[in-house]
């Protein structure tokens, strides 16, 4: 019922200002039992005395289920980041983030909602963003994973030197690779020079 509202209001518009374009998305279902994600264009233009009225229907089902599956990994994913009890973060080549935890954000005092597309520079006092992307060039090239050894905001003005597992994550075919850097434990002492 709430559909079919929706569904008046926009024809209601189309019939009173002519030659707009109004879409519509909404699940169906079908006589049969079977739902369809449809999308609904309508249009209405006035030739002479008479209107002719258009209505293009799209099945979008395949691209809505694909769409609802990559919202529910995304939310599995954020879930499993947040919710894990080490620092976590994700950046690009480019240095700038893709996402962090909030084990992480409060340890670097920043926020978790506004970190996505800050650069690390950013976020992180330079000594320490030095020495924590120190590996990354090499790493992009050889992939895989490897144990670094990373300095972190400490209590007080003193650094404090962890390890950090970092790993590539490569999107697609030779396309933007990711850093994935998992915060560990606290170095017993600072690495050899």
């Amino acid at each position: 019922e709430k559909e079919r509202l929706r569904f008046r209001q926009k024809f209601d518009v189309v019939q009173t200002h002519l030659s707009t374009i109004q879409d519509i998305r909404f699940w169906a279902v079908r006589k049969d039992g079977e739902s369809r994600y449809l999308n609904v264009r309508m249009s209405a233009n006035q030739y002479g005395e008479k209107c002719r009225h258009y209505i293009l229907v799209t099945d979008m089902t395949g691209w809505r289920r694909r769409e609802e599956e990559q919202e529910l990994q995304w939310t599995i994913m954020r879930t499993v980041v947040d919710q894990f009890p080490h620092p976590i973060c994700c950046y690009g080549e480019d240095g700038r983030f893709f996402l962090a935890n909030d084990v992480f954000c409060y340890l670097f005092s920043c926020h978790k909602d506004r970190i996505s597309g800050e650069h690390l520079r950013e976020v992180m006092p330079p000594d320490i963003c030095t020495v924590f992307t120190s590996g990354d060039e090499a790493l992009r090239r050889r992939g895989g994973h490897e144990m670094q050894n990373i300095r972190i905001p400490g209590t007080g003005t003193v650094p404090v030197w962890c390890q950090a597992e970092k790993s590539t994550v490569t999107v697609g075919d030779g396309g933007a690779v990711y850093f994935f850097c998992v915060i560990l434990t606290e170095c017993p002492q600072a690495p050899a020079a």
